[in-house]
């Protein structure tokens, strides 16, 4: 039987655009032709390793020359090391807020309470801060359910010479309030360096 096998040709676009072309657009058409193509080994414009170069690699540039050299890696030793050094600095720092924290610079504390009628009061306290800075504390009066009735905010200037305890940090003062109602008791609030 005189059967021989025909060997497939590369086809283009063309060729497919009458078989197919009331349902396929252009690009489309490319996928057919390249699909074809590859199946039977005749892969026409097609470059499926990626782009050649154009001069030879033996030119003398290399990649490293490039590029320059890979950068070299820290051993584990070394990295395990900086884990620690910044370890140590972040548990230095933690205590070092943490001591700023405890230590306020300016602190007040309840010494009496007076009701001289019902509608003022008069609160006694002690303030610690340095002699030399002017702080400002809010003092308040609260009624029987600890409302508050009463407010005011005291300045505290710097300590006269001699004046107070531990050197003029502690000084002792007395402030009378306007309640709205009578009050119970009051003290300090809050205290605060004046900038």
């Amino acid at each position: 039987m005189g059967m021989h096998r025909q060997e497939a040709q590369a086809i283009t676009t063309a060729d497919f655009r009458g078989s197919f072309g009331s349902f396929c657009g252009d690009a489309q058409l490319r996928l057919l032709v390249i699909g074809h193509n590859v199946q039977h080994g005749k892969v026409v414009g097609v470059s499926t390793t990626g782009p050649t170069p154009t001069h030879p690699t033996s030119s003398g540039i290399s990649v490293a020359n490039r590029y320059g050299a890979p950068k070299q890696r820290l051993s584990r030793g070394a990295k395990r090391g900086l884990a620690i050094a910044a370890l140590a600095v972040a548990v230095v720092l933690a205590g070092y807020f943490a001591f700023l924290q405890s230590k306020p610079a300016v602190s007040g504390t309840d010494v009496g309470f007076n009701v001289s009628d019902p509608h003022h009061a008069i609160v006694d306290f002690q303030v610690t801060k340095d002699p030399e800075a002017t702080a400002q504390c809010a003092i308040q009066a609260l009624n029987e359910t600890y409302a508050v009735v009463g407010w005011k905010v005291a300045t505290i200037p710097p300590a006269a010479e001699g004046e107070g305890n531990d050197g003029g940090r502690t000084t002792v003062h007395r402030i009378q309030l306007r309640t709205e109602s009578p009050s119970v008791t009051g003290g300090v609030n809050a205290c605060w360096i004046v900038k």
